[in-house]
């Protein structure tokens, strides 16, 4: 039990030292107000992108909760998480950290506390910033037809906690993924390039894409990468706020324990995402040889 103390204890030190130098760089914050600006521009022009009389306030939240988080969200969270490892290891401070009594566990588990503060922070600030910047004709009430209470106040409050924690879930799949591409690239500017290209190169060719199976035919590769799932828990929000009778993971037919499951995907995928690549991060970066 001392020495788990004694791990966390570092490891906390080791956090709070990225925390400082998180502070002071100019790409967190520079993504924050990027981020701040576009859901502020969302927020103000989303009645000219839906028929104005069918939004409330919570649905303008999610609507534009779903553009930022199917688009540049994730590609920030990647490309922050691509310069964790290698920018470390591009300035020569990564032998430096190791030369304290710390072990490479440590230092990486450190990289993964920061990358998963940047992801809050930029879901925070975009989530806030829509929430003040909705017109006030957008109010944020109870969904009633008739007299009839289609959706309270507080299924629709719990649902927006829901989606914000289950969509910060996904793009822990996209910190995990950058970070992975940190320890593989040679250089920062390579891990950043790398990451992108294979990210959109991913993204786009997905949905035409099949993976032959011997013996089961082809399978599409879409439902086996984590950005199909990105905006799942939002668009199950988004009609909880329409008023409509639905659950969180319908099962539509397939069993709860089935891949084929909507809602077992949107939660599986991206958590073997996460396990492969950190676990490619991680050993990788635990063997290396740090005086290449």
């Amino acid at each position: 039990m001392a020495c788990i103390m004694n791990i966390y204890m570092r490891i906390w030190r080791l956090y709070r030292n990225e925390l400082a130098k998180f502070v002071r760089q100019r790409f967190p914050w520079l993504a924050v107000f990027l981020v701040a600006l576009a859901a502020f521009l969302i927020a103000h022009n989303i009645d000219s992108m839906m028929t104005a009389m069918d939004l409330t306030g919570y649905r303008v939240l999610i609507l534009g909760a779903t553009l930022g988080c199917s688009s540049f969200i994730p590609m920030l969270v990647i490309i922050f998480g691509s310069t964790l490892v290698a920018s470390e290891v591009a300035a020569g401070t990564t032998r430096l950290a190791l030369a304290r009594p710390v072990t490479r566990f440590e230092f990486m588990t450190a990289k993964v506390m920061i990358g998963l503060t940047f992801a809050m922070m930029l879901m925070a600030a975009y989530f806030a910033t829509i929430v003040l910047a909705t017109p006030e004709q957008f109010a944020y009430e109870a969904v009633v037809d008739e007299g009839e209470v289609l959706a309270s106040q507080s299924r629709l409050i719990g649902a927006l906690a829901i989606a914000f924690l289950g969509t910060l879930f996904q793009l822990t799949a996209a910190l995990a993924y950058g970070m992975m591409m940190s320890v593989l690239a040679r250089g920062l500017i390579n891990a950043i390039g790398a990451a992108i290209g294979i990210f959109i190169g991913v993204d786009v060719f997905k949905h035409v894409l099949q993976i032959p199976v011997p013996g089961a035919g082809e399978y599409d590769l879409a439902p086996m990468i984590f950005t199909s799932y990105m905006t799942d828990f939002l668009k199950t929000a988004q009609d909880i706020a329409l008023g409509l009778d639905t659950v969180w993971f319908e099962r539509q037919g397939a069993a709860w324990t089935s891949i084929e499951n909507p809602g077992i995907a949107a939660i599986l995928i991206p958590a073997l995402s996460c396990i492969v690549f950190w676990g490619v991060a991680y050993g990788i970066f635990l063997r290396r040889d740090l005086h290449e």
